[in-house]
C-alpha cells in the first residue's frame, strides 16, 4: 500500500497570501495623483500588435475624452506561484486539486479587494475592472492540460496532469471518450462546487461586496466585465454535459458592483436589431449593458468583449460624476440608468451608449 505523504494546504495558503500582498504593495502607489480612474487589468502581456488587454482597456477612456494622466494603470494580480505550485507539490492528488481550485478564487477576490481599497486611499473615485474569474476558467484550464494528440489530430493520451486529474477525481487513467467525457464532468462538478460553496470562498465573496459597499459609501464605484463565457456554456451543455448557469457567472460580480455586459450592434447605425451580444453573461448581478462589438481603438484596430463594453459605462459615470461631484455614487449611478436606452433584445437592463 502506498501511503501519499501528508499535504498542507494552510501552509500554500499562507505562501500565497505573502506573495500576492508583496505583489499588490509593488503595483498600487501610495501617494495620490490627479488620476481619479484606476484600470485594473493586465499591461504585461503584449499581442501581436504591441498591445496589452489593460492598454486597449484604457483606450477605450481615452478615446472617450479622458487624458492618459487622469486613468491610472494597475496590473492585476491573478493565481500565485504558490498557488500553481500546488498541483506539482507532494501529497494527495483529491486534496491538491482541491487547493488549487479554491487558491485560484482565492487569490482573485483577495488581491483585487486590496488592490481595490488601496486605489480608495489615494484617492481614485472610478475603478474599471475588465476582468472577471469564474468557475468555468480553471476548470476549462486544467482540461486542456489533461490531453495530447498526435500528428493526425486524432489519436489522444493523457498528460501528467490527465493522470493526475484522473486519480484526484477516482477515475481510470484512461484516454478513450467515456473516461475523457466523465473526467470533464466531474471536473466542472468539483470546481463550481468549490467555487459556490467552500466556506472560505463564500466568505471572501461576502467581504469583497462588504467592502465594496463600504466604499461605495465613502464615493467609489466599482465597474466589472460581466465575462465572455456564454458561448463556453452553450458550447459544454450542448455536448451533454451537465452544467448551471452560475459556472460562468464571475466572482467579482457582486451585488456592490456596478456589473457591465455587452450588446452587439450588428455594425449598423440603427439601433432597432440591437441584442445581448452571444459571448456575454447573463448574470443576475449585471446592472448595465454597452456596445462591445467592433470597438475602434484606432489604427484599424477593432476588439469586442464585455471588456470594452465595461469602460463605456465607467467612462459615463466618471463624467456625470465630475459635474455633479457631490453627489453620491448610488444617486449617479441611478441618473445614468434614468438616462438610458430601452433595453435590448435578450437583456432586461438598461443600455450605455457611447
Amino acid at each position: 500500500m502506498v501511503v501519499q505523504p501528508s499535504f498542507s494546504a494552510t501552509s500554500f495558503r499562507l505562501k500565497a497570501r505573502k506573495e500576492m500582498a508583496e505583489a499588490v504593495s509593488r503595483n498600487v502607489p501610495t501617494e495620490p495623483s490627479e488620476a481619479t480612474v484606476a484600470v485594473i487589468d493586465n499591461f504585461e502581456m503584449f499581442d501581436q500588435l504591441g498591445m496589452t488587454h489593460g492598454g486597449k482597456v484604457a483606450q477605450v477612456l481615452t478615446r472617450g475624452g479622458l487624458m492618459s494622466s487622469e486613468i491610472l494603470q494597475v496590473q492585476a494580480e491573478s493565481a500565485t506561484q504558490a498557488t500553481l505550485s500546488v498541483l506539482t507539490a507532494e501529497g494527495a492528488p483529491s486534496e491538491r486539486l482541491d487547493a488549487f481550485l479554491k487558491g485560484t478564487a482565492l487569490d482573485f477576490l483577495e488581491s483585487t479587494q486590496v488592490q481595490v481599497e488601496k486605489l480608495a486611499q489615494i484617492g481614485i473615485k472610478t475603478v474599471n475592472h475588465s476582468q472577471s474569474l469564474s468557475a468555468a476558467k480553471p476548470a476549462t484550464f486544467l482540461f486542456n492540460l489533461a490531453l495530447e494528440y498526435g500528428q493526425d489530430g486524432t489519436e489522444r493520451s493523457l498528460t501528467d496532469t490527465g493522470r493526475f486529474l484522473c486519480r484526484a477525481l477516482g477515475l481510470p487513467e484512461s484516454a478513450d471518450w467515456d473516461n475523457e467525457v466523465a473526467l470533464q464532468q466531474l471536473l466542472l462538478d468539483r470546481t463550481q462546487s468549490i467555487y459556490n460553496e467552500d466556506k472560505d470562498v463564500v466568505a471572501a465573496r461576502v467581504g469583497f461586496d462588504s467592502k465594496l459597499s463600504e466604499l461605495k459609501e465613502s464615493g467609489l464605484a466599482y465597474f466589472v466585465a460581466a465575462g465572455n463565457d456564454a458561448k463556453v456554456l452553450k458550447d459544454l451543455q450542448r455536448l451533454g454535459l451537465k452544467v448551471a448557469d452560475s459556472l460562468v457567472h464571475g466572482l467579482n460580480s457582486v451585488p456592490a458592483a456596478v456589473v457591465v455586459g455587452a450588446l452587439d450592434d450588428k455594425g449598423t447605425a440603427d439601433t432597432s436589431d440591437d441584442e445581448l451580444a452571444s459571448f456575454s453573461v447573463q448574470h443576475p448581478e449585471v446592472d448595465f449593458v454597452a456596445p462591445g462589438t467592433g470597438i475602434d481603438l484606432g489604427m484599424g484596430t477593432l476588439e469586442a468583449g464585455t471588456s470594452f463594453a465595461t469602460p463605456m459605462v465607467a467612462l459615463r459615470y466618471e463624467q456625470a460624476r465630475r459635474r455633479e461631484p457631490s453627489k453620491s455614487p448610488e444617486g449617479l449611478l441611478g441618473e445614468l440608468a434614468a438616462g438610458c436606452d430601452w433595453p435590448v433584445q435578450g437583456s432586461l437592463v438598461p443600455v450605455v451608449r457611447p
